[in-house]
């Protein structure tokens, strides 16, 4: 199916639901398809540049620590981010970005297991990813401030879940027919970092904000996914959406969202590991890096379908998703 046309506002979930039931399946079987029907795109953007470039996290350790807090040497340094970005295995990865990310006076102080993706109230789908969090008690006088900053090698997707997709396909009759493998090729992207299930991963940690929030009013919240990938050794990836609380509470109550739905911009940034030696700041520098607009601009500015903004009433909590309960890693 091709794109919408120029002009035309992205459909209720209603209408799509009553329209397009064939659609509403798995996040692993999410197609460009699901994007082009809510308007939703991925669009390039340049990294900090130098002069903001460490501005922000003045009082924020720039020098990572080992276990006994000591300082790690530059060539120890240059050498985690390189396992980084050679080694193939994500729980290497995962402890290397830790190390570079997590310590007595940097960025993050906790680290868990990524949120649930919810439909309809309930928890559908599990990705396979990690969460880094930073409590800031400060900037906030009703409650201290949590900041989630999901990680996930594309490689933990495609090893987990290419061959759950196989065997549904299989499961549903295709093999030994065109339509198998047509099938399967929609649901391999053209383009790594444009899958449609990196939506997904964006969407559940926003879910996960809109649950902590106190306030009650409409909010935009800024969720942000690194990425790394086995087949590109020079670039990690961020990928970043502002995304509205009232998109939130459609997709709680599709079968209420009568209104136009706004979908974000995803926003996806290649920050290069070389050089080696400073890969860790300009990193923390893009993770605390404030939105590019303020929530209330940001909902204007996305707001393309003329969606006016609403109070909500009072929010209703979600139920708690796979953050609360699991094993998190305190440094």
């Amino acid at each position: 199916m091709a794109p919408q046309d120029a002009g035309l506002s992205p459909k209720p979930l209603t209408e799509l639901i009553r329209h397009h039931r064939e659609i509403f399946v798995s996040p692993l079987f999410w197609t460009s398809r699901h994007l082009d029907l809510v308007g939703c795109r991925f669009e390039d953007v340049e990294n900090v540049n130098d002069a903001t470039e460490y501005s922000g996290v003045g009082h924020i350790s720039t020098q990572p620590s080992n276990d006994d807090g000591l300082p790690i040497n530059d060539d120890k340094l240059i050498e985690i981010v390189k396992r980084l970005a050679k080694h193939q295995t994500y729980t290497s990865k995962v402890s290397n970005l830790t190390v570079l990310l997590m310590g007595e006076g940097r960025a993050f102080d906790e680290r868990c297991k990524g949120p649930s993706f919810f439909w309809a109230g309930r928890s559908v789908h599990q990705p396979p990813y990690t969460v880094f969090l930073r409590h800031d008690h400060s900037s906030e006088p009703r409650g201290r401030v949590t900041l989630r900053i999901g990680y996930i090698d594309y490689g933990n997707i495609g090893d987990r879940f290419c061959g759950q997709r196989y065997r549904e396909l299989h499961r549903r009759q295709y093999p030994g027919k065109p339509r198998f493998w047509e099938r399967l090729s929609e649901l391999t992207p053209k383009e790594w970092s444009e899958d449609p299930y990196l939506l997904c991963i964006l969407l559940s940690i926003a879910q996960r904000q809109e649950r902590s929030s106190r306030s009650r009013q409409s909010t935009t919240h800024s969720s942000r996914l690194l990425v790394t990938n086995a087949s590109d050794s020079q670039f990690i990836y961020l990928f970043e959406a502002e995304i509205a609380s009232e998109l939130l509470k459609m997709l709680d109550k599709p079968n209420l969202a009568t209104k136009q739905t706004v979908w974000p911009i995803i926003k996806r940034k290649r920050i290069p590991y070389e050089p080696c030696k400073n890969f860790h700041k300009r990193i923390t520098a893009e993770l605390l890096a404030p939105s590019p607009l303020p929530h209330s601009e940001a909902w204007i500015y996305n707001n393309d379908a003329g969606i006016s903004k609403q109070e909500v009433g009072k929010r209703e909590r979600g139920p708690e998703d796979d953050e609360r309960g699991t094993m998190r890693q305190k440094v």
